[in-house]
């Protein structure tokens, strides 16, 4: 296995990666038992899991460009909006909606970013893949 130094361990510890749309963090990596323990939030549910150490290496670094800083900022917020029909919020392939609240509206957002954002590191040809 190539990740071995305590140094490598420091810098996969509280990163983030994206797989499939979901936003993965890294709570832990063990170089005894080579696993990793990673946090991820599917379907409303809390989940940490455990992952092949060398699974995690290669998913954090084929997104080291993901940068999520941006999710709670106010203008991320000024991208939802309220329309007759609804909430919307703006990306740029265009408008998205209607939901019929504004959390709603907010929360597709975020997972929007972090779905694009995944898939612009795939785009790149830089996604890690498992079998």
């Amino acid at each position: 296995m190539a990740v071995k130094s305590p140094r490598v361990l420091n810098r996969l510890e509280g990163r983030l990666f994206v797989e499939d749309g979901y936003l993965y963090y890294v709570l832990h990596v063990d170089l005894e038992t080579e696993i990793a323990r990673v946090s991820v939030r599917k379907h409303g549910q809390q989940e940490v899991v455990d992952m092949p150490l060398q699974d995690i290496g290669a998913k954090v670094g084929a997104c080291n460009q993901l940068s999520l800083d941006g999710l709670e900022t106010k203008k991320t917020a000024d991208r939802v909006m309220q329309r007759d029909d609804g909430w919307y919020f703006k990306a740029r392939e265009g408008v998205r909606g209607p939901y019929d609240h504004e959390d709603e509206a907010k929360a597709v957002l975020k997972n929007y970013i972090i779905a694009v954002q995944g898939a612009d590191v795939e785009r790149d040809g830089r996604l890690a893949k498992v079998d």
